[in-house]
């Protein structure tokens, strides 16, 4: 037993020597080694994370020596270092568990390792020995005769796949016929690479098979051959393990996952591609940051699974979407042959109501749903989630209780599709470019310019920010788009400096989030940028909008005054729209406060928008913050907020957002005025 920590070296001693185990440990490697050759070890137990020579260090020298069937070594290993476990695999590792330890699965694989590597020499017999031994772990045994190519695997294994005794013999190629199609060439390739003598000794796969009744399981496949005298494999045998739970249920509702409910209409495509189906998705709304709210509402996800499954037939599966305030129900049809929709509402919304109104402080939790009804057409295990979420969000957006994927959103979906499929070529053609709004002095002196993204698509013509920005989001490509922007706006400005049509005081506001700001490479980028375009730090003003971030971290705290320190100016986007709090506000050194247009818009409507945006502006002066009020679009706004102190002000009023040829000649012209 090689552990570094004492206390847990010492219990594991304990429980194993209970076991009827012999067992000597050691506290690091060169201890563990120094064992190894003074001693006829049976198997080792080893630790991943060791100080100084680390467990995958040791494994490679006692693989110098002695080899898997030989002298079996099961990796323990934290969470965190599950990322190395592939690479143990590979050197020689049989298997591996994870921290906190549970004991009787370690029992269980360590007598089945120790009695593989016992039975090594006799492999007829190993099948047999193995099934009492691994029956405890809830593993099946399985082996391959190279040259007739054949699978035989062991009753326990046979019953997990519901197969019959009959089929315990099967060939490579109907074993890789059960095999997930996404998961086929990988496996395909990688027993022809195997067999081939291209491979280490043993063997480790993690994919999906299918059951008899057409669902999937994920299985780990482990497995062990040696060479003949021409190098080539004759032999191989293993196990498998069910890993279904780990790979198919979510991490906080504990439901079957997106994977788990995708692969369940894959497999209803190929068995049952005539059978209509109803998928229900509900978008729980609660504070996602409150323990207290997150516990209640795992506890309704739990309770709301077993009630359905329990009250409806005809409900198949229930499972966390993408989101985890995502629940997802697929149902059979509720009338012979006849999906009813409305009786699935009716039927499962009075369930879902109940369960609310039980749950202790439940009420700032609510809901909105989506139906989508599927007939015939459940081959294609992507879209059905898409087109159910789309309907959800709709009924979200209309304040409806519920809302059913229909024609009219499904024109929604297919350019959402188009948006999301162009929008990375977008980026690098530049087709979505920046147009520069001036930020006016007194209403007339130019100041500075805002950079907004617009985007001109070929066949959707001009696509508005608010579609396009949370596509670019949520498909990982906000980084790279804001990167982009960035280059043109800073080209942009160097531009009009040449043609002298703006001062050098003149600067450009990029907006950020604050996630890209604490990226390893940002500060770099952005120092990198300013240069390039023969541009100083106070010629770019970074604006971080409110409502991106929650809190102030240290991170983000030390990242921005490292930039004000630089010289970059500092804006704060969107005031009084997000999250932040006035003790935020004066931790972080920011240089400008904008005022949002919606307080711009109602102030001279409203005596309370007015009241707001007043104290908003003395706020700003006692911190001593320039101020900027966005959408201004009436002499009337600007006159108010001029008197108010405001000195910079953006809006239509003097000038929209404009590309480069308009904002040139706007230039020109308002140098004349």
């Amino acid at each position: 037993m090689v552990e570094d920590d004492a206390p847990s070296r010492q219990l594991l001693v304990r429980r194993l020597s209970h076991a009827g185990w012999q067992v000597l440990d050691a506290p690091d490697g060169p201890s563990a080694l120094e064992i190894v050759a003074t001693h006829a070890l049976s198997g080792i137990l080893l630790d991943m994370g060791l100080p100084g020579m680390n467990g995958l260090e040791v494994l490679q020298r006692i693989r110098q020596n002695s080899t898997p069937l030989i002298l079996p070594i099961i990796m323990v290993t934290a969470f965190d270092e599950r990322d190395y476990l592939a690479e143990a695999l590979s050197k020689g590792a049989n298997d591996f568990v994870s921290k906190p330890v549970d004991f009787s699965a370690l029992k269980a694989r360590l007598k089945a390792h120790l009695a593989l590597a016992e039975t090594s020499k006799s492999l007829s017999s190993l099948q047999a020995r193995q099934e009492l031994i691994l029956r405890g772990a809830n593993d099946g045994i399985w082996e391959l005769d190279v040259q007739s190519g054949r699978f035989n695997h062991s009753q326990r294994w046979l019953a997990l796949l519901q197969c019959q005794s009959n089929q315990a013999d099967m060939t490579i190629e109907q074993w890789i016929a059960r095999v997930h199609p996404e998961d086929q060439d990988r496996i395909a390739m990688f027993i022809q690479d195997y067999l081939g003598g291209h491979q280490s000794e043993t063997l480790s796969l993690e994919y999906r098979i299918r059951r008899e009744d057409g669902h999937y399981l994920w299985i780990h496949t482990r497995g062990a051959a040696e060479p003949d005298s021409s190098g080539q494999y004759a032999y191989v045998a293993g196990t498998h393990t069910n890993i279904s739970k780990d790979r198919y249920k979510h991490q906080v509702t504990g439901l079957n996952n997106i994977a788990c409910l995708s692969d369940f209409l894959v497999s209803m495509g190929s068995f049952q591609p005539e059978k209509s189906l109803g998928i229900l998705l509900i978008i729980f709304n609660y504070d996602s940051q409150s323990p207290k709210e997150r516990d209640i509402y795992r506890h309704i996800a739990e309770s709301l699974a077993k009630e359905l499954y329990l009250k409806i037939p005809q409900v198949l599966q229930v499972g966390t979407g993408k989101e985890t305030n995502h629940l997802i129900i697929i149902t059979e049809p509720m009338q012979t042959g006849n999906l009813n929709l409305t009786e699935m509402i009716n039927t499962t919304i009075p369930i879902i109501n109940n369960i609310i109104l039980q749950s202790s402080d439940a009420g700032n939790i609510s809901y909105h749903c989506g139906l989508l009804e599927m007939k015939h057409d459940i081959t294609n295990n992507g879209e059905p989630f898409t087109n159910v979420l789309a309907a959800a969000e709709h009924a979200a957006e209309m304040n409806l209780p519920v809302y059913a994927f229909d024609a009219s959103l499904r024109e929604k979906s297919e350019r959402k599709k188009l948006i999301t499929k162009s929008i990375l070529e977008a980026i690098v053609k530049k087709n979505i470019c920046p147009y520069l709004q001036p930020i006016l002095l007194n209403g007339r002196e130019i100041a500075g310019f805002e950079s907004l993204a617009r985007w001109h698509h070929e066949d959707l013509g001009m696509i508005s920010p608010a579609e396009f920005l949370p596509i670019a989001r949520t498909s990982g490509q906000m980084l790279l788009m804001t990167q982009s922007l960035l280059d043109q706006s800073l080209e942009a400005l160097n531009l009009l400096r040449k043609k002298r049509l703006v001062g050098d005081q003149i600067y450009v506001s990029v907006n950020f989030e604050a996630e890209q700001l604490l990226h390893s490479e940002f500060e770099y980028m952005l120092e990198n940028e300013t240069q390039r375009h023969g541009l100083h730090p106070h010629h770019l003003c970074i604006e971080l909008v409110e409502s991106s971030w929650l809190d102030v971290s240290k991170s983000l705290r030390e990242c921005l005054n490292r930039l004000r320190a630089r010289g970059y100016m500092l804006a704060l986007d969107d005031f009084g729209t997000g999250y932040s709090s006035l003790s935020m506000l004066n931790q972080l050194p920011f240089s400008t406060l904008k005022i949002d247009q919606s307080f711009v818009r109602n102030m001279l409507s409203n005596h309370s928008t007015q009241s707001l945006v007043e104290a908003i502006i003395a706020i700003a002066k006692a911190l001593k913050l320039r101020i900027i009020a966005e959408g201004v679009e009436t002499l009337e706004e600007e006159r108010f907020l001029l008197e108010a102190g405001v000195e910079l002000t953006q809006g239509f009023l003097r000038a929209r957002p404009m590309a480069m040829e308009a904002l040139q000649e706007w230039l020109g012209e308002h140098s004349q005025q």
